[in-house]
């Protein structure tokens, strides 16, 4: 078993079988609970964002994460879908329950669809509104959306190749988890990168170190009790960022700003990159 997140297409689970040696040595989870300072959470809530477009991915990835969960019963998969794929979005909910169903999976876990909130500032201004999701930005309100204490943010292009909760129930000192791009398949990239393309006048105001690693916001663990209990609003203050970097990066560039030296740094495992 390993504790693995793969942002990659279906085929990729057929190269991983074939032992690909960039992975690494196979990890049990059980190896990771003694090794990781964890606290016991009940239930485990998996938060996802998409269009249709991205739908296969989104059923193969909420499969993947099941399957490898210790306890099904307690999880709850929540869905943040746009109100013209509600309706779709209940049929692919009722695949995924067949197809658990047909995997031999007797205890299921909840599913929750939210319906997706407007945007609630503008990016028109510089930034390239055509290609702009509001699915993406989305992370900035889970807040909002889930009534938990945490939630686990995962990209709907991830396969989960072992139980998600020793990741969950980690201890956290800092509100964002996350995987620095560094190591592994991700290239060591810093602050540095963005400057290929964005004026130095724009960033400089905001970065207060050049050489610090940046974060995939692919797979996120979010402390949501401290983001709401955070005085000034996290999400407001997300808000203004985006827009001054007229949606650069659309929500990774601000997220990676505002947790800039204050994120707990997850295992590279968690989240490897650049596989399909």
């Amino acid at each position: 078993m390993m504790y693995l997140t793969h942002r990659a297409v279906i085929g990729v689970l057929v190269w991983l079988s074939l032992a690909c040696p960039l992975v690494g040595k196979n990890v049990p989870s059980e190896a990771l609970w003694a090794a990781t300072e964890y606290v016991r959470l009940r239930v485990v809530h998996v938060v996802y964002s998409a269009g249709p477009e991205h739908f296969i991915g989104l059923l193969s990835s909420m499969i993947s994460v099941v399957i490898h969960l210790s306890d099904q019963r307690k999880c709850y998969i929540h869905l943040i879908l746009s109100h013209a794929d509600l309706q779709l979005g209940k049929t692919l909910v009722e695949c995924f329950h067949k197809e658990l169903h047909a995997a031999g999976i007797k205890h299921q876990p909840n599913v929750e669809i939210h319906r997706l909130r407007p945007l609630a500032f503008n990016l028109s201004k510089g930034s390239n509104q055509r290609i702009m999701t509001h699915h993406t930005f989305s992370r900035f309100y889970l807040h909002e959306y889930i009534p938990s204490e945490r939630a686990l943010w995962i990209d709907p292009d991830t396969l989960i190749t072992d139980d998600i909760r020793p990741l969950y129930g980690r201890k956290m000192t800092n509100i964002l988890a996350a995987v620095p791009e560094v190591g592994c398949l991700w290239t060591n990239t810093t602050f540095r990168y963005y400057l290929k393309f964005m004026r130095v006048s724009k960033l400089k105001r905001v970065v207060k170190n050049w050489d610090a690693p940046i974060f995939n916001a692919g797979v996120l663990l979010l402390d949501l009790k401290a983001w709401r209990e955070a005085k000034p609003s996290i999400s407001r203050s997300l808000e203004k960022l985006s827009q001054e970097m007229g949606g650069f990066d659309y929500d990774q560039l601000p997220l990676n700003i505002f947790f800039q030296g204050r994120y707990d740094q997850l295992e590279w495992n968690w989240n490897v990159g650049g596989l399909g």
